[in-house]
């Protein structure tokens, strides 16, 4: 095998580059010498291009959302749904591009949400067991407890400006699980 001098400096380089000195203390330095210019020429090759899917997301028309929906057994307005996704850019969650319309729309159902709902998942105190809902109620009241009885001093404060508002928004929740644990309780 002949290599050109521009050849041979650059064989230098490179094998000075990865830690050979000399093909002298080599056993087969012929063999040493086709495996580096086998590895430059698998450097040369253009890089393999990704794939990319054949199928782009087509978002679907709003009857199509209806058709669907009476399909699976779901009542929506495809419509407003469509709107919904629409401003979005057709984006689940984030920057989540939509793959399948008709997954989401079975998510949509067996997690009931509807248009208009906050799309989230139930928060503990919507859909939740008796325990938690009294981990809840003791969570708000050691919080009112707190505003009432700042840094534990033993006498009352009466609440004002955002404490005052922060105060009112726990009693009415307090009084709504007060009332979700009597419908257990019944």
């Amino acid at each position: 095998m002949s290599l050109g001098t521009d050849s041979c400096a650059a064989l230098r380089a490179y094998m000075h580059s990865i830690g050979i000195k000399s093909l002298a203390h080599l056993k087969d330095p012929a063999t040493v010498l086709a495996r580096i210019i086998d590895e430059q020429d698998a450097l040369r090759k253009p890089p393999r291009k990704k794939r990319v899917s054949t199928t782009a997301f087509t978002p679907p028309t709003p009857s199509e959302v209806e058709e669907y929906a009476k399909e699976i057994g779901y009542t929506i307005n495809g419509q407003d749904w469509c709107d919904t996704y629409e401003t979005k850019g057709w984006k689940t969650s984030g920057s989540t591009k939509m793959v399948s319309w008709k997954a989401a729309l079975r998510k949509w159902k067996a997690n009931g949400w509807t248009i208009g709902s906050n799309t989230a998942a139930p928060s503990r105190a919507q859909n939740a067991s008796l325990g938690s809902l009294q981990f809840e109620l003791n969570r708000i009241e050691k919080e009112m407890t707190d505003i009432l009885y700042p840094g534990g001093c033993a006498w009352k404060t009466i609440p004002e400006g955002e404490k005052l508002v922060r105060f009112n928004e726990l009693k009415a929740t307090r009084e709504g699980l007060l009332a979700r644990i009597d419908e257990f309780s019944a």
